[in-house]
């Protein structure tokens, strides 16, 4: 339900958009976090955009909308994307389909007035059908998740669009040896690029993009949130990091938390005696964080060699003891 503005928008009357945005700004900055967080649409702001006629703001006064020039569309964005950058982009979207018919409409006399008066009657009502089948993808994605067994949605940042893909793209955990092997499969393993007495890692363009991605999404949504990771990423800032080598150390941090955390439920599911699933996700942890309190884990750290840790099953050897017995 939105609130009430000091400049109600009626039709035929010339607003203050930018004004709008910053009226409007703060309690879409107040939810962004949780958007981030749970993967969800900014269907909330939307609503409040839609009550106040931001998606006519473009069409022409004569045509029933609000009226804004190109100058006033932008600025209104730009405040926008300062409180809630998913909103901003997603509106701007919309503003672009609106603004280029209304510059035909006035510069070329194009046959769009029936378009740009529908939008000013029906706001956004494909948008919002749009995102009630997103709303409704990302329960489905949900119920799945949880019925894996796995409890990768207890991590911060980790939602349902997160979870699902890391599920589907690791496959069984066990194949990896211990999580510095992991960390190289998501991309999240440093590369070390120090010279002389200077010692710094940079950025790995190897490994799995699609995880590298989530894993990133998780990452900003930790900072974004009053977490452990975001007191680690200032943490790694004030020791003179950049942030976007603060990132990947947090990123490498996350990674270590989700092969834990991957491994924990499979574990359980075999302890339970149920039948584990292609990612061997059957059981639950009780505790899970994406920050690791072992000492020996400093995510901006490049992989530590030494032995792998035991995981569920120890791999075959019978083909090499027979290639050595023939060799």
């Amino acid at each position: 339900m939105a609130v009430a503005l000091s400049h109600p928008i009626s039709d035929g009357q010339r607003a203050d958009w930018v004004a709008l945005a910053h009226e409007l700004g703060p309690r879409f900055a107040e939810r962004a976090a949780a958007h981030d967080a749970n993967d969800t649409f900014v269907n909330t702001n939307y609503a409040e955009l839609r009550e106040h006629r931001v998606f006519s703001a473009g069409v022409p006064t004569e045509l029933g909308g609000g009226g804004a020039s190109h100058p006033e569309l932008c600025a209104m964005l730009r405040t926008f994307a300062h409180y809630c950058s998913s909103t901003a982009l997603a509106l701007s979207m919309h503003t672009h389909l609106v603004a280029a018919p209304t510059w035909r409409w006035r510069h070329e006399g194009a046959p769009v007035e029936p378009f740009l008066r529908r939008v000013a009657a029906e706001e956004l009502a494909e948008l919002v059908a749009v995102e009630a089948k997103i709303k409704k993808s990302t329960a489905e994605l949900k119920a799945i998740v949880l019925a894996r067994g796995s409890r990768l949605m207890d991590l911060h940042g980790v939602g349902p669009v997160v979870a699902a893909r890391v599920l589907a793209d690791v496959g069984d955990v066990t194949r990896f040896a211990d999580r510095n092997r992991f960390a190289s499969w998501t991309g999240t393993a440093p590369l070390d690029a120090s010279s002389g007495e200077q010692n710094r890692h940079r950025l790995s363009r190897a490994g799995n993009r699609r995880m590298n991605h989530m894993i990133h999404i998780a990452a900003i949504s930790q900072i974004r949130l009053d977490t452990d990771g975001r007191s680690y990423y200032l943490r790694k800032r004030a020791e003179g990091k950049k942030p976007l080598e603060a990132i990947r150390c947090l990123k490498r941090r996350i990674s270590d938390a989700i092969y834990r955390q991957l491994l924990t439920d499979a574990h359980l599911g075999v302890d339970r005696g149920h039948d584990a699933g292609p990612g061997g996700h059957c059981g639950a942890s009780q505790e899970s964080s994406a920050a690791d309190s072992h000492p020996l884990i400093d995510t901006s750290d490049q992989p530590l060699p030494g032995p792998a840790d035991t995981t569920l099953r120890p791999a075959p050897t019978a083909r090499k003891t027979s290639l050595r017995s023939t060799a």
